[in-house]
């Protein structure tokens, strides 16, 4: 990828996630309502991120990630690169603040029943399949990983696979995530055919 491309989707990326800090910060109970008007813009924000993620991720598997294996294995790092630490603060964290403020901690945004089962389901990115959404505990963000590794597993399917058994898995890999992330893959793909379209033109 050229220095001006990788740039250019560095700043929307850096945009975005600006977006979706404030959106956050809107919450009432953080910010007295003072920020309402960004909360609207959050869903926007985060499906840039799901669009940057199609492209970059057909951009690797075109240029650098030329195996099935190589694939998997970089998707992997990049998944637990950022899991293994979110889940363990998100553990730590809440520890700290259900001692200093319980009462926080009642209410929707904290999620703690079954917690082995909901730590399984977040480090194996299960927590999101079909109708089911294992909150970890009180990241509330985390649910997005479900839906990347949902499609980096299509997306796998369909780039290295070949003959029937493209199909095949496909199929499989669609039947497993369920429809719930299924509804928002043309927003993804949409990343994968943008980066179709720029590297023949």
């Amino acid at each position: 990828m050229n220095r001006v491309t990788s740039l250019y989707l560095d700043l929307i990326r850096v945009s975005a996630a600006l977006v979706v800090v404030l959106t956050h910060l809107a919450y009432t109970r953080f910010s007295g309502g003072q920020l309402l008007a960004w909360r609207s813009l959050g869903n926007d924000a985060v499906m840039v991120f799901f669009v940057l993620s199609g492209y970059v991720i057909a951009w690797s598997a075109a240029e650098r990630e030329l195996t099935l294996g190589h694939y998997a294995l970089n998707r992997a790092a990049r998944l637990y690169s950022v899991a293994l630490p979110a889940v363990a603060l998100t553990v730590l964290l809440d520890a700290i603040g259900r001692h200093w403020s319980p009462a926080l901690y009642h209410g929707f945004q904290y999620q703690g029943g079954e917690p082995a089962l909901r730590l399984l389901h977040a480090l194996t990115f299960t927590h999101e399949l079909w109708f089911q959404s294992w909150r970890v505990f009180s990241n509330g963000p985390y649910w997005s990983l479900g839906y990347e590794c949902g499609y980096y597993l299509l997306f796998a399917c369909a780039w290295y696979l070949r003959g029937v058994w493209r199909g095949i898995a496909v199929l499989a890999g669609a039947a497993l995530l369920g429809p719930k992330i299924l509804l928002l893959l043309p927003v993804w793909a949409l990343g994968v055919v943008v980066y179709r379209i720029n590297s023949r033109h």
